[in-house]
């Protein structure tokens, strides 16, 4: 599945996908092409479902906002990032904007 089409779809169809939060600060930098670390999904304006899997599509939500930010690929699993706060600027997933 392209990236394009999935963020299409995402917009047609907000449940497609599992769905990732970041907090506001994020937003300008996801949007300028950053991947996803941990502390803009840990954070207070955070939020992540719990059954996300590695390599997983999901839907990068933000903080407020009601469309996705972005669609990824998470590089580790929703437990391993809770689990692995110690190393908080390890890189989460890909996206694309």
């Amino acid at each position: 599945m392209s990236a394009t089409y999935s963020f299409n779809l995402s917009f047609v169809d907000p449940d497609v996908m599992k769905k990732l939060q970041v907090d506001r600060g994020a937003i300008k930098f996801v949007l300028a092409g950053a991947n996803i670390m941990c502390p803009g999904l840990t954070s207070p304006g955070g939020a992540m479902d719990d059954e996300v899997l590695e390599e997983s599509p999901v839907a990068i939500m933000a903080e407020g906002k009601q469309h996705a930010l972005a669609i990824g690929f998470t590089k580790m699993s929703v437990k391993d990032i809770w689990n692995d706060l110690s190393k908080s600027q390890k890189q989460v997933l890909h996206s694309s904007a």
